[in-house]
């Protein structure tokens, strides 16, 4: 483009084709939601439904796009926006990756808030399209420069799913910017910001099809010691660690664990698979090499045992590791795993124990998603599909708090017992891994240590990573 081309000259030769076509008669082909508002994007999508989510380019984007660039402030080759070059091409596939509620980052999760993986494709001939994760956009034109996306109207087609908040906030924001779309670009990072029905903008995050996800996210503030509970995501799977590094490492190099300490003849063995509660006890584990147990153990039968946290050298090499240091157990005031106790859940009376609770998921066959008991105590009652009249029912009675998940129970165990066995075929776990159903409708892998290699070999091994999450004892360090 010439720099002393006037953008907004350019912009109206682009859209005068579209503006000759305004106002169009609105098309929604066969899609029909039935859903309840959520938080502030809730009044916004009904209205979007209602409207067909057709999205009017009005003079007022002219007056917007006149004042960035022009001769005198930059060409958008070189106009900066929001720190980014405007002129960063927008061509490609992007995936929806998450959006801002308030002051909580929200991450898209297929089968929680999104029946499939929502995402957008530019095309270099003008015209754009893609899927909220249940639902086709059709193509349609679009102008994009200098950071500011315009498009024209947009159908959107059913499909036999269940549309999640992510497709909520998606076409909510796509169906109300008749000034543009403000676009950030970083890297293979895109932000949108646009304005809902209600006049406040939040961002909406995607990435482009080929870049990695992000992996990190701390969840909790780290203690005084500087660990901290983190969650990664590493290809798909949800990977919860304490840690006192920035970043999930390729492979942990030093692990401290709180745990039992077994010699039996063979060496002190750290118990990270379980201990077997006899006497004396049994575990297997990897033999730390250089811990002396004088000074805190008991002994019986001739097997010495004891609590101890250790510092030692990882992997294990021949099935043994270094300790680096020693000391006794240490407590450390976190919460974990993180986000157990749902939002909703906060004010739940939940008084009448497990055993009615049991009976009533019992009863609900493939709506059952499962039972946990968060950090605090309560107990969360999982289900597929509407939570409203299970929470009514709890209430009657104080049983749980009731919360919406994207699998059954039954469909949980499918996954672990298909699992199983495969895992015992990974290195990185040496055997040393617990499994069962837990939070969020996953199946939940309790092993020592959880880095970046360890995930992606788990991640391997089933079709849908998003159903599974690596929780990790071992603290990474430095």
């Amino acid at each position: 483009m010439n720099d002393d081309l006037d953008i907004a000259a350019v912009f109206n030769e682009g859209l005068s084709p579209l503006l000759e076509e305004l106002p169009g008669a609105p098309v929604w082909e066969s899609l029909q939601f039935e859903m309840q508002p959520t938080h502030r994007v809730g009044n916004a999508w009904i209205a979007a439904v209602a409207a067909a989510a057709v999205v009017l380019v009005g003079l007022g984007s002219f007056f917007l796009l006149g004042r960035v660039g022009g001769p005198d402030e930059g060409s958008p080759e070189d106009t900066e926006v929001g720190g980014a070059a405007g002129n960063v091409s927008i061509e490609g596939r992007w995936i929806f990756e998450s959006w801002e509620e308030g002051d909580e980052r929200i991450t898209v999760e297929v089968g929680v808030n999104a029946a499939g993986e929502p995402w957008l494709e530019f095309r270099s001939d003008g015209t754009f399209g893609g899927s909220t994760g249940c639902n086709d956009i059709l193509p349609a034109g679009y102008e994009y420069a200098a950071g500011f996306l315009m498009h024209g109207d947009f159908n959107v087609t059913a499909a036999d799913c269940e549309p999640g908040t992510a497709e909520e906030v998606l076409l909510t924001v796509l169906s109300n910017t008749p000034d543009g779309v403000e676009v950030i670009m970083d890297g293979d990072r895109m932000e949108w910001f646009g304005s809902n029905l209600e006049g406040a903008t939040y961002p909406i995050t995607f990435r482009r099809d080929d870049a990695p996800p992000p992996e990190t996210t701390t969840t909790m503030a780290a203690a005084e010691d500087g660990v901290a509970i983190q969650v990664h995501e590493v290809d798909g799977v949800e990977v919860v660690v304490p840690s006192q590094l920035s970043e999930l490492p390729d492979h942990a190099t030093r692990v401290e664990f709180n745990t039992t300490v077994i010699d039996s003849g063979a060496g002190p063995e750290l118990c990270l698979g379980g201990v077997d509660e006899s006497l004396p006890p049994q575990c297997s584990g990897p033999v730390a090499t250089g811990l002396d147990m004088d000074g805190w153990s008991q002994q019986a039968n001739g097997v010495r045992w004891g609590e101890r946290s250790v510092v030692v050298s990882w992997p294990p090499v021949d099935g043994s590791v270094e300790v680096i240091s020693q000391s006794e157990i240490l407590v450390r005031d976190l919460l974990y795993p993180p986000g157990e106790l749902p939002e909703e859940c906060e004010d739940t009376e939940t008084d009448a124990g497990a055993g009615p609770v049991n009976e009533y998921a019992a009863s609900l066959g493939g709506a059952n998603g499962g039972l946990y008991v968060a950090n605090d105590g309560t107990l969360v009652l999982q289900v597929v599909g509407d939570p409203t009249p299970h929470r009514e029912m709890m209430a009657t009675f104080g049983g749980a708090c009731v919360v919406e998940v994207g699998r059954s129970e039954a469909e949980q165990r499918r996954i672990q017992d298909t699992i199983v066995p495969l895992l015992a075929e990974v290195p990185e776990l040496a055997g040393n891994y617990g499994i069962g159903t837990g939070p969020g409708g996953r199946v939940e892998i309790h092993v020592p240590v959880a880095d970046r290699a360890t995930a992606q070999a788990v991640a391997g091994l089933v079709d849908d990573p998003t159903a599974i999450r690596l929780v990790a004892s071992g603290v990474l360090l430095p």
